[in-house]
């Protein structure tokens, strides 16, 4: 681990050096993350609008059968997130995991439903946004008004037919109440019941996905965790900084939602640049040309230097990231199983076609039989000799080293060995996470 410090340290140096000579100044900040696992008054990071109100460690987003109705409630993080850089075009990866529960009453007629939402800075309860609106829409921006700027998990209670399947449903939703990908779920026979919740964007796969278990279903064989996917690029629908925050609403038939927890990971630093000023009309010539004398040399010599430096990087590249990967290895060690690339290859009869399950973007995904553990495995096999398969693998096991719950995605272990980046899943015969799997 030292050895990679060391030369992740070298290069630093170098970029740095050449950041600070030839860019503007631009401050870093630390990767975001907060965790609020009981909300009282206390906490002053969160902004409550409409009807939402604290209750006993949690928060009612609606209270339900309380007037007046059509009622909307919302909370935010209270501070901007920023989600990608228009001038660099980096993204940030980001995890978000959350708690929630909707009580029925036990009636059986209720509405409408909670979402997550990510908006522009500065979004607030649209007027009229009551009932099937989920506080997000109204009559004028529900089917995707040109003005929209929002990116949405729904949990839908109500079904609307003018732009909802004909069920009640789960969904993932650009701009409009209409979702791209949806579920279908039974919210009444989970009444006062907590719902766990977590929803992950890989930046380098464009890659949205939500995951979600039920507190009265515990996870057994047969019901595992429920999923969905969908392919969406954040920096062409949102602007770079969003408010990030849940709403819910109901009609005439209510419902009480709660938030009972909420957490927010990002994985990337997120760099602010400060904005530069033109310069003035009539500046005088003669400092330009002082200007121009000084910073000419300068400018030749930073050049040698870059260059240099170009060829130093180029050099030690390679070896620093496979240093970086195997920094990446020991902290899943503990967590996972480590496999050769022969047991693999054992397992799934060398990759063959037949065992084939699917196909992403940088992965296929195999079908296998481990002897050692007796059991079905599906093992996924990052593209070997693609420019981004470190990348994809080790953004991968980020997420499912520090972050994802074991009971969430299956993950039995890794491979990485020869070139090759392999992870290991638990297969499951009803598909549950073929879109996890697929989506990488």
């Amino acid at each position: 681990m030292q050895r990679a410090n060391s030369c992740s340290h070298s290069l630093c140096t170098h970029s740095i050096f050449l950041s600070l000579v030839c860019c503007p100044v631009i401050p870093f900040v630390n990767p975001l993350f907060f965790n609020i696992s009981y909300i009282d008054a206390a906490i002053n990071n969160i902004q409550y609008e409409g009807a939402a109100t604290i209750a006993y460690g949690s928060v009612d987003l609606t209270k339900g059968y309380t007037p007046p109705f059509f009622q909307v409630g919302h909370i935010r993080y209270s501070q901007p997130v920023d989600i990608w850089d228009s001038v660099t075009g980096r993204q940030e990866d980001f995890l978000t995991r959350f708690s929630f529960t909707i009580d029925t009453y036990n009636a059986t007629i209720y509405s409408d439903g909670i979402a997550l939402f990510l908006a522009p800075v500065g979004f607030t309860i649209p007027p009229n946004s009551g009932g099937r609106y989920l506080g997000l829409f109204n009559t004028s921006t529900a089917f995707d008004g040109p003005q929209n700027q929002i990116v949405l998990v729904e949990f839908d209670t109500w079904v609307n037919p003018e732009f909802d399947p004909l069920m009640q449903h789960i969904g993932i939703n650009k701009n409009s109440l209409s979702s791209l990908v949806y579920a279908s779920w039974n919210p009444g026979s989970h009444s006062g019941n907590a719902i766990n919740v977590m929803v992950t964007y890989n930046s380098t796969t464009k890659n949205l996905s939500v995951f979600w278990s039920f507190d009265d279903e515990p996870v057994s064989p047969d019901n595992k965790i429920f999923s969905l996917s969908c392919l969406i690029d954040l920096a062409k629908v949102l602007p770079e900084s969003v408010a990030i925050g849940f709403s819910a609403s109901y009609g005439f038939q209510a419902e009480r939602h709660s938030i009972n927890s909420w957490e927010f990971t990002s994985n990337l630093d997120v760099v602010h640049h400060l904005p530069v000023n033109p310069s003035k009309k009539g500046v005088n010539s003669k400092m330009y040309r002082i200007l121009t004398f000084i910073t000419a040399p300068i400018a030749c010599l930073l050049l040698v230097i870059l260059a240099c430096s170009c060829f130093f990087m180029i050099k030690m590249r390679k070896k620093c990231e496979y240093q970086a990967v195997t920094h990446i290895d020991k902290e899943i060690v503990a967590l996972s199983l480590k496999f050769s690339r022969q047991e693999l290859l054992i397992a799934t009869n060398g990759f063959a076609v037949d065992r084939k399950l699917g196909q992403g973007g940088f992965s296929q995904v195999y079908k296998g039989f481990l002897s050692s553990l007796d059991r079905l495995v599906a093992d996924k096999r990052i593209f070997a000799g693609s420019k981004h398969s470190e990348k994809v693998f080790t953004n991968e096991v980020k997420i499912l080293s520090r972050m994802i719950p074991r009971n969430l995605v299956q993950f039995i272990g890794w491979c990485q060995e020869e070139g090759e980046f392999l992870l290991v899943y638990e297969y499951m015969p009803n598909g549950s996470l073929d879109n996890h799997l697929f989506g990488t």
